[in-house]
């Protein structure tokens, strides 16, 4: 659970920048990963420990070359290997001693421990079965990085931030397939070559720092835009006005209302260029307007950003509107301001009649609870009485 906790909270701020609904499916894909893969390990280690403290132990004395006579019952055997000593006994009990360390283990003739060894068998069947499941996701990340592989090619023009994605990307493909070839021995019971697996990771490593390092200095020259009017746009509406109409803004979008001549209403919108604006009435009520701002092309957005990349520029994409202007006659602004402030009122109000009649419920319910306090007492008195007489 430490182990878990640190690395969730690691990768979880590591992934911030990604939007709310990437961000929550890759954080709960990676609390699942890691706590199936912490899991594995520990089904691990506990596995080895009682095969290293109980099986090892079974099965270097199994391999002892010695007679065990049933029929004595006085004498006894010595057996010695290096700082090994087998005594085998009168009961058929063979004493294991390494090292002052004495393990009792039964003679193997009577016990062949059928009961631990199929246990042992079920615990790495399913450690392999997981094992299994986590090499399809790691075969998975490596298709990935396949792709990013190809897809960095579009960023050609950046210079050291291009080379240092393309070594990142090769060493971490070359740690994937490691990790999976790992994965895939264990599974099916074959050896790893250590040696050229342990060189090709050493080696791995050292290219991903450098190609992060690459990324780092390619990424100093690039320009941040912000508050750049030539990233904005103005998308103009108009509307009938109505007596009752209201313009219902969003957070604290400031509205600025403009005399002109104009009987209808016209509002402008400025917005990010790379976005789109939708405006609606309230279905509740026609006379409402709302409206909000949306960039959903995918297609657009992924265009959009490669080009500001291999140009060096870092434009941030927000939904957020950045200004919005109503231009209509004197009587249509006082009317909407009016209304506005009427509706304000309204929500007021509203919200203290939602405010007294919690109050009034809270109060009730506790008068229901002294209410039922009070027929329990009687009721006690009135068990006291009939029990007195």
């Amino acid at each position: 659970m430490i182990i878990y906790e640190i690395l969730y909270n690691l990768f979880g701020d590591f992934v911030r920048f990604l939007p709310d609904k990437a961000y929550y499916l890759v954080t709960n894909l990676l609390s699942s990963i890691l706590i199936v893969a912490l899991l594995l390990i520990a089904i691990i280690i506990i596995t080895h420990i009682f095969k290293t403290r109980y099986l090892d132990y079974y099965e270097k004395i199994l391999n002892k070359s010695y007679e065990v006579n049933n029929e004595t019952d006085n004498e006894s055997i010595d057996v010695k290997d290096n700082n090994d000593e087998v005594i085998v006994e009168k009961k058929n009990k063979i004493l294991f001693k390494r090292n002052e360390n004495k393990i009792i283990i039964r003679d193997p003739k009577h016990s062949e421990y059928k009961f631990m060894n199929t246990l042992f068998k079920i615990i790495i069947g399913v450690v392999k079965f997981f094992s299994l499941c986590f090499g399809l996701f790691v075969a998975f990340v490596l298709i990935c990085l396949f792709i990013s592989f190809v897809a960095s090619l579009l960023l050609y023009k950046t210079g050291f931030l291009f080379v240092g994605l393309l070594l990142s990307i090769l060493s971490s493909s070359v740690i994937t397939v490691i990790i999976l070839l790992l994965i895939l021995n264990f599974v099916f019971n074959r050896k790893n070559d250590k040696k050229k697996m342990i060189w090709s990771f050493i080696s791995s490593l050292i290219i991903l720092g450098l190609g992060c390092g690459m990324i780092f200095i390619g990424t100093i020259s690039f320009d941040i835009i912000e508050n750049d009017k030539s990233l904005l746009k103005i998308v103009t509406k108009e509307y009938d006005m109505k007596d009752n109409l209201v313009i219902y803004p969003y957070g604290d979008d400031a509205i600025e209302y403009v005399k002109s001549d104009n009987n209808n209403i016209k509002i402008e919108y400025t917005i990010n260029k790379y976005c789109e604006i939708n405006s609606r009435f309230n279905k509740e009520n026609d006379d409402t307007i709302m409206y909000w701002a949306y960039c959903d092309n995918p297609t657009k957005l992924a265009r959009e950003f490669i080009k500001n990349i291999n140009e060096k520029k870092i434009v941030p994409i927000n939904n957020r509107i950045e200004k919005i202007t109503v231009y209509t006659n004197q009587d249509n602004i006082d009317t909407l301001k009016n209304n506005w402030s009427n509706l304000l009122d309204e929500r007021v109000k509203e919200e203290e009649r939602r405010n007294g009649y919690e109050s009034r419920i809270n109060e009730l319910e506790q008068e229901n609870i002294d209410l039922q306090q009070k027929v329990f007492d009687l009721q006690e008195q009135l068990e006291n009485q009939k029990f007195s007489q």
